[in-house]
């Protein structure tokens, strides 16, 4: 985890000003690179269900396109007349500013459709942010579908728009959610932790 290394006194509403989000939208996340394997589309394909039940909602895209076409993500935007519902900065973001990002979050979306580990999920949670994520076998060793965050079936963006929906449905359960998943990273992702597995890999190896 990144627990040691982030800062959380960063105020919600200061950092939605930073970034030009209403106070009251409920806010999802997207955030790091845009590569075809990260799931963008099946984000911004389930958000025309989703804002039908949550007008309320945008969705923050926070990332540089590599190796990808931006302009793909675009027409889906425009296709399903989502502007209104998506704050797009498709740029680097710098390390300074990252900390607006994930503060003025209420729900990071990993819809990753093929992913070895992330950095973005242990980040996320090490801001203190609960996630909702595809079923992909990285990704539910850290997650179980609500207890420790959200999980949603690969490549389905009916999934996704369904517990989308569920989730701002039942906006109280962030809280729980969201203290269970630190609670899970610092209890197995501590460098401590990870120091003495990586440790005994390598004596094993002997």
């Amino acid at each position: 985890n990144y627990i040691p290394f982030v800062k959380l006194n960063v105020d919600k509403s200061d950092s939605r000003k930073k970034i030009g989000i209403d106070e009251s939208k409920k806010v999802l996340l997207f955030f790091g690179m845009i590569k075809k394997n990260k799931g963008l589309d099946v984000l911004l394909k389930s958000l025309k269900e989703v804002v039908k039940n949550n007008q309320d909602l945008v969705l923050v895209v926070a990332g540089r396109a590599w190796k990808d076409d931006f302009s793909y993500y675009q027409k889906i935007i425009n296709d399903n007349k989502l502007s209104d519902y998506c704050i797009i900065h498709n740029y680097f973001i710098s390390h300074e500013d990252v900390k607006f990002y994930y503060s003025a979050a209420d729900l990071v979306v990993l819809p990753y459709t093929r992913i070895y580990q992330s950095g973005v999920l242990l980040m996320s949670m090490s801001y203190n942010k609960p996630v909702l994520v595809s079923d992909l076998e990285p990704l539910i060793e850290v997650i179980i579908d609500n207890d420790t965050g959200y999980v949603f079936k690969n490549g389905s963006p009916s999934s996704l728009s369904s517990k989308i929906d569920h989730i701002f449905q039942n906006f109280e359960d962030l809280t729980r959610i969201n203290d269970k998943g630190r609670e899970f990273i610092i209890n197995h992702y501590d460098w401590k932790i990870i120091g003495h597995k990586t440790s005994e890999v390598y004596k094993n190896l002997l």
